[in-house]
């Protein structure tokens, strides 16, 4: 946490406050991220006069309720105008719905960043609400990181609807979320339009048979995928016909560790799977 009161950076005296561009119909949020998202593309060059960074309000109000990796991260991003890093590692932070909010405000400077890291950051579905309509702005994320942040169908719900911007997703890891069968097809369907997505783990989510077999049909679609993590999901061999069909003449690695996977299944699995290398 931040220390004592709100602490502001300091800046010349010269000041130009930003123009108010709320659009009738939107949330706060959204307004906000539009307007930090124009300003993020457009150097504030007016005259050569200064002019306050959009960040600075914000960090100014809010200090207090941010970690000290998120000060870090404005007061760079503050300085130098935009945040020009290529990684964002919050993991292990208790970052809340108040913390995913301060974060979104954030990623509109953050065009740069490839790999971005929320594990067990206590997101919760609200949390990952705020952050979805901010992750479609990072166009080169390639690695995405929300294990253990209990999203749960309905968070999946909301991330779902921004993967299917995401296209430049390498991998993308939500173990431990618990998001059940249909979080599993939510997931599925938004990724068959992400072609570069190379790994995808699923572990410990409760996704069970109507979930695998749902994920397999859009299994098919993701040529590129290399790694898929399905351990302790509660599967049984009476998904296993869906299941081959969707990684036939695939040549992958699969985790199906914990599950209730029969001898006879996986002898037939080495058959029909002769490139797909599965864990038990």
């Amino acid at each position: 946490m931040g220390a004592g009161c709100c602490t502001s950076l300091s800046r010349p005296k010269t000041q130009k406050p930003l123009p108010s561009s709320t659009a009738p119909g939107k949330s706060d949020v959204e307004a906000a991220l539009d307007r930090l998202a124009k300003t993020a593309s457009n150097p504030n060059t007016d005259n050569h006069e200064y002019q306050v960074h959009p960040l600075q309000k914000i960090f100014d109000t809010k200090e207090c309720e941010m970690n000290r990796k998120l000060i870090g991260l404005y007061t760079k991003a503050i300085y130098e105008q935009k945040l020009g890093i290529d990684q964002i590692n919050l993991s292990f932070s208790n970052l809340g719905t108040t913390g995913a909010q301060h974060l979104s405000h954030l990623l509109p400077f953050a065009g740069r960043v490839r790999i971005l890291k929320l594990w067990k950051t206590q997101l919760g579905a609200a949390g990952v609400k705020i952050l979805s309509t901010a992750l479609p702005l990072l166009k080169g994320l390639q690695i995405l990181s929300l294990e253990d942040n209990a999203m749960k169908t309905e968070g999946c719900c909301y991330l779902a609807q921004a993967l299917y911007e995401m296209t430049s997703l390498e991998e993308l890891w939500l173990h431990i979320n618990a998001i059940g069968p249909e979080g599993a097809a939510f997931i599925g369907k938004a990724l068959k339009n992400v072609k570069s997505l190379k790994k995808l783990g699923l572990d410990e989510n409760d996704i069970q048979n109507k979930g695998l077999i749902d994920l397999s049909g859009c299994l098919k679609e993701m040529q590129n995928l290399e790694v898929l993590g399905m351990a302790f999901n509660f599967i049984t061999g009476d998904s296993q016909n869906e299941f081959i069909d969707a990684l036939k003449g695939k040549k992958m690695v699969v985790n199906l560790t914990g599950n209730h996977i029969d001898e006879d299944i996986r002898a037939k699995f080495i058959n029909e799977l002769p490139q797909v290398t599965i864990t038990y």
